[in-house]
């Protein structure tokens, strides 16, 4: 679509990378802009970064957001500037074909406004099903295998496991999503029995919206007890920053709407549960509820608007419409039938604000079958591995943790030789400081592993490091990678707020300890002690699960979650 024109690409990321190779093809890339000035005068593969005002320097090009998400705010930020020839670039992953599809298209200036004379609430007594109690439950999960990470497992392991409780599983998943995320096809291993529909997220952008789909959403939105002024200001909202809420994954909900009737006989429909984030699958709960008359049972796997806490520490970039998508969540808790979340505080947040709801915790888990090796052979090793699994932030403190390390090195107290920090899954080398403060050439990334990989991994360590988040409300929140720590019985080193949940889980059952970077002599005596016992032994010292571990098996978990379903369908 672009030949022969000079590129500016915005987004020093993985996305832009991308974007430059497949722009290059036909065009002069000129450079990569990008709001990070961490980022600013480091290069992404072949090209320099740096800051937006560069491209006021160069009038004669053509600026291409390579976001996926949220690259409305960065056009409205070049707009500002005076830029008008913007283009979105993007990338999705057919989760079918296993193919890329690649999306080019240049932004417009405004999008239509949509005004309606007339809102209606949806209708079920024509689409009323006759339920045959074959206890088969729709589960609505955004995301789901083959993408893989943390967040797909809650989803994949109940539907691996509800049959065993009476419940046989169906599931609808995305046909595509962005490439960002990984692909994990061991996971599909779990499930080969379970029946998958895949509807197709088309790249949706809020001018391309149709009329119809505009009327189905609004008639949602007043159906779940949202007024019209409310539902006016959402579209003005659309209109002027070309943002929807709660996230631009709602768009899946429109194809889903249209697609759904056509692939789910709803008359052998008991129960459809629907999963968060992201926050718009609570919207396809609601759609199915009151469309056809089935029982929805709301999950959360992250809290939403109702706790000022999590919300500034996590979600500061909602803060400004906080009141007003409360009001969606609001509204969406008062439709649902039963509200499940990981944590208790996220429960009592419901509570809170509607006594009358029915609610449960549920924890994430592990799942007693990916830990089929034998533990003790996994732990012989001539290299004293310290090893962090999976996603971390930027604002976690892993620069100050091999800071202690190197001390412990300079001090004579580990052996830099036969010592080792494992990164599974993020790379750690992206963190600014992180490569010159690894001295003594210990650190090693492994990239993202398929989940079985991954497990092996842990089970080889002597140490298992995780980080926590720092600030007011952190200590209610804990990472869901715990629990198979926790499995494993390597000792848990976790740099997180004291006495919070990781403290309970962790030290206060004696898996580890918890500290901050103050705690620096606890740290450092604790990688010692464990140090000293496996130079003496050549083996970590492995505690095997107790009942308390136990408690978080997913299947154990899954029972919960089916006993939730029976009581909302009044099954004794």
């Amino acid at each position: 679509m672009l030949h022969g024109k000079k590129i500016i690409v915005f987004g020093a990321s993985e996305n832009g990378l991308y974007a430059c190779k497949y722009l290059s093809k036909n065009n002069e890339v000129l450079f990569v802009c990008d709001n990070s000035e961490m980022k600013w005068w480091n290069r992404l593969g072949d090209y320099d970064v740096r800051p937006p005002q560069k491209i006021l320097e160069r009038k004669d090009a053509i600026v291409v957001i390579a976001l996926v998400k949220r690259y409305n705010e960065v056009a409205f930020q070049l707009y500002g500037m005076g830029i008008n020839n913007i283009w979105h670039f993007a990338q999705y992953l057919n989760l079918v074909s296993r193919k890329r599809e690649f999306v080019l298209r240049k932004l417009p200036r405004e999008v239509p406004v949509y005004i309606f004379d007339k809102l209606e609430k949806i209708d079920s007594t024509s689409n009323k099903s006759v339920h045959s109690y074959t206890k088969n439950v729709l589960i609505c999960a955004n995301y789901f295998p083959p993408i893989g990470g943390s967040g797909v497992q809650r989803a994949l392991k109940f539907a691996k496991y509800l049959s065993k409780f009476g419940y046989t599983p169906i599931v609808v998943a995305k046909g595509n999503c962005e490439t960002i995320l990984p692909i994990d096809l061991s996971f599909l291993d779990e499930i080969k029995d379970v029946k998958i529909i895949r509807i197709q997220e088309k790249p949706y952008y809020p001018e391309e919206v149709s009329f119809d789909d505009i009327k189905l959403f609004s008639n949602l939105l007043y159906s779940i007890g949202l007024d019209r002024k409310w539902i006016e200001d959402y579209f003005t909202i659309l209109r002027d920053k070309w943002e929807f809420l709660p996230d631009n994954d709602v768009t899946w909900f429109f194809d889903c709407a249209k697609e759904i009737e056509k692939l789910v006989d709803f008359n052998n429909i008991s129960i459809v549960f629907s999963t968060i984030g992201p926050y718009s699958s609570a919207l396809f709960g609601a759609y199915i509820k009151l469309k056809y008359g089935i029982k929805w049972v709301l999950d959360y796997r992250d809290p939403w608007c109702l706790d000022d806490d999590t919300m500034k520490l996590f979600y500061s970039f909602r803060m400004g419409r906080r009141d007003f998508e409360k009001k969606m969540e609001v509204a969406l808790l008062n439709n649902a039938d039963y509200v499940t979340s990981i944590a208790e505080v996220i429960c009592k947040n419901f509570l809170d604000i509607i006594p009358t709801i029915r609610t449960k915790r549920i924890t994430n888990g592990y799942d007693e079958e990916d830990f089929c090796v034998k533990i003790n052979d996994c732990d012989e090793s001539k290299t004293f591995k310290l090893v962090h699994n999976g996603s971390f932030y930027s604002h976690f403190e892993i620069c100050p943790l091999l800071e202690l390390v190197n001390e412990l090195i300079d001090e004579g107290k580990v052996n830099a030789n036969n010592f080792q920090f494992v990164f599974n899954g993020s790379d750690p080398t992206k963190i600014d400081g992180l490569v010159d403060l690894d001295k003594y050439d210990i650190v090693s990334f492994s990239g993202y592993l398929p989940h079985s990989e991954s497990i092996k991994t842990i089970l080889k360590a002597n140490v298992l490091v995780i980080f926590g988040a720092y600030g007011k409300g952190a200590y209610l929140i804990y990472s869901g990678k715990v629990f198979e720590y926790l499995r494993t019985g390597v000792p848990i080193l976790s740099i997180s707020s004291p006495y919070g949940v990781h403290y309970e889980m962790i030290e206060k059952h004696d898996r580890g300890i918890t500290a901050t970077m103050k705690d620096k002599e606890k740290i450092k005596s604790f990688i010692v002690e464990k140090y000293n016992a496996w130079q003496k032994d050549g083996l970590s010292q492995i505690k095997e699960p107790d009942d308390y571990v136990r408690s978080f098996s997913r299947e154990g978990l899954t029972k919960q979650l089916a006993e939730v379903f029976d009581e909302v369908l009044e099954i004794e």
